[in-house]
């Protein structure tokens, strides 16, 4: 199964999710390759959510309390990342 993922450094690590805005399911960037406001946060350009880096929860915009999904991460001793846990 092929999806669109984003991967943030964040101050806990590298987190990644579908790039999909629990809302009403459309790319976060709308196309545009941007996800990360000047607060730090993820923003989706369709709807202006907001989401913490840190656990993808919707902090403000049409679906607080949600959640974008999460993609497991790991990471080798040599800094690579890689999908799945």
């Amino acid at each position: 199964m092929a999806f669109s993922m984003i991967v943030i450094n964040c101050a806990v690590g590298p987190r990644a999710y579908v790039n999909l805005c629990p809302h009403y399911s459309m790319p976060l960037d709308a196309g545009t390759g941007r996800f990360v406001n000047g607060n730090g946060l993820v923003e989706c350009l369709q709807h202006f959510a907001l989401f913490r880096p840190e656990d993808g929860a919707c902090v403000a915009g049409a679906c607080e309390g949600a959640s974008l999904d999460p993609v497991p991460l790991r990471c080798d001793a040599e800094g690579r990342l890689f999908i799945g846990g």
